[in-house]
């Protein structure tokens, strides 16, 4: 599990310049097709080279989103697990109306979140 989560951070580093995807910080086609262009400039790839290395990195950029997605998808148990604790271990320390503060707080973050999401999803949308 380790080794794969280092890889995804390893790989998305490398990729995530040129190959980010609608949804992901919104749509970044111009910016990633101006990456590859310079990428095809500066290692001077000839017409053979070029659709193979776009191939190759577009592949490897799939690869990565779904294990992006399937890591995402097996920690989410255990995120909401640590959630619950935390809020268990917290309600023996802080008052009723600390708690309430601190879930408050927590709900403000969270829909923070969820509000950058959707800006950025109806970005892509336009």
């Amino acid at each position: 599990m380790k080794y794969i989560a280092t890889l995804i951070i390893m790989l998305s580093a490398f990729m995530q310049p040129a190959f980010a995807e609608k949804g992901n910080r919104g749509d970044h086609s111009e910016r990633r097709a101006k990456h590859m262009e310079r990428m095809i400039e500066e290692l001077k790839l000839n017409t053979e080279q070029e659709p193979a290395v776009r191939q190759i990195l577009e592949e490897q950029h799939s690869k990565l989103l779904s294990e992006r997605q399937a890591v995402h998808e097996q920690l989410k148990p255990k995120m909401e697990a640590l959630k619950a604790e935390t809020g268990q271990r917290l309600s023996t320390v802080l008052t009723d109306e600390q708690l309430q503060t601190f879930n408050a707080q927590m709900e403000r973050h969270q829909q923070k979140r969820q509000n950058r999401k959707n800006r950025w999803r109806n970005k892509e949308d336009r």
